[in-house]
């Protein structure tokens, strides 16, 4: 995922289908623990966080379904997420928290 989000503009489509495991039942493209160092380069880039939305564009003829699992905060990363998404699964605790937390995410997908 680091790669497809870094190398946006240079990545071709063949570029793509080499990041995706390939497997029995589904298929994913791996993240890593260096998106953290995506967060400031997405959000100074020019549609930034829609770059993974742009990236699965090209990808999506392929498939019926992408399954997107978002870091747990909100930032550029997250943001791309939700841009990219037809739908979004919030799974939490049934707490006074979690209803908290979910206003700020509907607000968030508001003002995306």
């Amino acid at each position: 995922l680091y790669d497809v989000l870094s190398e946006m503009g240079q990545l071709t489509l063949d570029d793509l289908n080499e990041l995706i495991v390939n497997g029995n039942e589904f298929d994913i493209v791996p993240s890593h623990l260096r998106n953290f160092r995506l967060e400031k380069p997405l959000y100074s880039e020019a549609r930034g966080v829609e770059s993974l939305k742009l990236a699965l564009d090209r990808l999506t003829v392929d498939y019926d379904y992408v399954i997107i699992d978002s870091p747990p905060n909100l930032g550029p990363l997250a943001d791309g997420a939700l841009l990219a998404a037809e739908n979004v699964l919030f799974p939490s605790h049934a707490n006074t928290i979690a209803k908290d937390s979910l206003e700020i995410l509907f607000d968030e997908i508001d003002t995306l």
